[in-house]
Formats: C-alpha cells, structure tokens, sequence
C-alpha cells in the first residue's frame, strides 16, 4: 500500500461523517484487497474511543 493511500484511508475511518461506508470503498478503489482493508479500517474506527478520551482528558485537564 501507498503511504497516502494508509493515511487518508486511517483519516476517512476517524471522521464521523465518512467512517467505514466512506474509508472501505476509498481503500477498495485504491487497489487494497477487500478483507485488508475492511481489517485495517475497523481497528482505526475503534480507536475512536479511546483518541477521544486522551484528547478530552487533557483538554479537562488543562482547563481545570
């Protein structure tokens, strides 16, 4: 896989509007095979959670 193609298809899974209907195809049309890319934009999309907690932990954290 290209570089490009790993980070857009990883921004396209974070972003809320596009998530995996948009990063799955994305991928797919870029030449990566279906079930690798299905792989890789599932464990991106989870970590949703988890970059969500840091960054809103450290906000909370800097402003009280």
């Amino acid at each position: 896989m290209i570089p490009s193609t790993i980070l857009w298809t990883a921004l396209l899974s974070l972003v809320p509007i596009s998530e995996l209907r948009g990063a799955i195809p994305f991928a797919v049309a870029r030449g990566v095979d279906l079930p690798v890319a299905f792989v890789f934009c599932t464990i991106v999309n989870a970590l949703v959670g988890p970059i969500a907690y840091i960054f809103l932990s450290s906000v909370h954290s800097a402003l009280y």
